[in-house]
């Protein structure tokens, strides 16, 4: 999709200071060997490929790698990688991140199994995805129909709703018998000229037949709120970044 950088690019510039921090609150990274699931645009592993330096490494994963191969480090490799298919190394890691993924993948729970196995005895691991709940303040019906139908319509393949995340990804830590369980959450303010606008605004465009087509939303409603992420004066809660991070016990 031509717009995929730009859009990559918009949920970045709101998301990443929030994975740096979280990040960083689980300790020291010096020699660490890191992997970055679903790596997109790849911040987060250019990143951690600074904070390890040269006696560590980080292994930068997507299906689609194509914005990754800019990525020019010697201690970081990319690979392409579909962790809902191929396999990981056992115990090869220190800490695993993965963002914005989970939740449109229909049996999430086998794939954080799957995380677990490749992290060391002490290593960490750092879920984060989007979760729809605070559209309950939303200050516009027209905005929150969106948002709803968006949800419903990226959630769908994958079975969940949008009021996901911050239910189940400290559940599927806990399944997967992690400990020293931490949970984040940050408000996503949406404001004319934001990121997230922009994001938003993106991703409705990409969806706009399917969100047209299921019935659920009509050309007036979209059009409407589409209209307001423009106006100087709009602002609304919409969104939140959840996270949750855990550690392999053992170590």
């Amino acid at each position: 999709w031509q717009e995929a950088r730009r859009r990559l690019l918009a949920v970045e510039k709101r998301v990443e200071p929030s994975a740096r921090r979280r990040i960083g609150q689980l300790g020291r990274l010096t020699g660490l060997r890191c992997l970055e699931v679903g790596a997109g645009l790849g911040a987060t592993a250019r990143w951690l490929s600074a904070c390890v330096g040269s006696r560590g490494k980080v292994v930068a994963t997507d299906i689609d790698t194509r914005f990754l191969r800019e990525l020019d480090a010697p201690n970081l490799e990319v690979w392409e990688h579909d962790v809902t298919q191929h396999a990981l190394p056992n115990e090869a890691f220190d800490l695993i991140h993965v963002r914005w993924l989970l939740y449109h993948l229909p049996d999430p729970q086998a794939i954080v199994d799957r995380l677990m196995a490749a992290l060391r005895p002490g290593g960490h691991i750092l879920l984060e995805d989007v979760d729809f709940f605070p559209l309950a303040q939303a200050r516009s019906r027209e905005l929150a129909r969106l948002m709803y139908a968006l949800s419903a319509a990226v959630g769908a393949k994958a079975g969940h709703g949008g009021e996901w995340a911050a239910q189940a990804l400290p559940a599927l830590l806990r399944a997967s018998h992690a400990d020293a369980l931490r949970v984040f959450a940050d408000l996503d303010v949406l404001h004319a000229g934001s990121s997230m606008v922009e994001f938003w605004t993106l991703t409705v465009r990409q969806m706009q037949s399917a969100l047209l087509g299921s019935g659920a939303l009509e050309p007036e409603c979209l059009r409407s709120a589409l209209a307001q992420f423009e106006q100087e004066d709009f602002w609304s809660y919409a969104t939140a970044h959840v996270g949750v991070s855990g550690r392999r016990s053992g170590g």
